[in-house]
């Protein structure tokens, strides 16, 4: 089954951790100390390879289990962005100030909206509105019955198991997004809605439309940090 943790980390876990893909990088630590600790390494790696950071692109948020009232989280934020003064990213070639998120607001990494929270509404709202978008292009696209399936599995799973790349959606939401997946299909295949998803998902061979199920196929976890750094 799905199980939310892209840095296989949680707000209990570990003092630190570091996730990469290509030149986006996340580093969670527990303190501030530890994250200026880091921020130098970064700098000292840009300073030997004469690399640099775009801290346009760089943002800093981080999380507390005491500070989950409105309140709480604006004086946390207050926190967050006096400690985002002490850390610097390759000064010598960056004039501009490190963004600083509150808890609650997310920050688009790879495409996939991410909250130091855990708050997946806004990463599974943008998928369902991507979801609703593609399928309506489909019901006056004019094609038929395999050309449609065909599309949805090339085009449709696709775009959406990009998105769950990262896992930032919890079990429940994949579960809606696969229904309203199916709810789609049979729609466009002049089904009745919200009918057995048996007819979408089960293979071609066994009678099906051969549509991927998203929360059978995605098992990565979603991205959980305490302070983190993203750029």
């Amino acid at each position: 089954s799905y199980t939310p943790g892209l840095l296989r980390a949680s707000h209990s876990q570990a003092s630190q951790g570091e996730g990469a893909f290509a030149d986006d990088l996340v580093i969670a630590t527990r303190n501030i100390q530890h994250m200026r600790r880091q921020a130098r390494k970064v700098d000292d790696f840009c300073s030997w390879s004469g690399m640099s950071t775009n801290n346009k692109k760089c943002a800093y948020t981080g999380w507390s289990p005491g500070h989950n009232t409105k309140w709480g989280r604006q004086t946390l934020k207050q926190q967050l962005c006096q400690e985002r003064d002490t850390i610097t990213l390759c000064p010598r070639t960056n004039t501009e100030a490190i963004a600083c998120l509150g808890t609650e607001e997310a920050y688009p990494y790879l495409g996939v909206l991410i909250c130091a929270n855990l708050n997946t509404e806004p990463q599974y709202d943008k998928m369902i509105t991507k979801l609703k978008n593609k399928m309506e292009k489909l019901k006056t696209a004019g094609l038929d019955r395999a050309e449609t399936a065909l599309a949805i599995r090339e085009n449709v799973v696709p775009s959406l198991r990009y998105g769950l790349g990262l896992g930032t959606l919890t079990d429940k939401e994949l579960r809606r997004l696969a229904n309203a997946l199916a709810n789609g299909c049979n729609t466009l295949m002049k089904m009745r809605d919200k009918s057995i998803y048996d007819g979408v998902f089960l293979p071609e061979a066994q009678g099906g439309m051969g549509i991927p199920c998203l929360w059978q196929i995605n098992s990565r976890e979603s991205v959980v940090n305490t302070r983190a750094t993203l750029c």
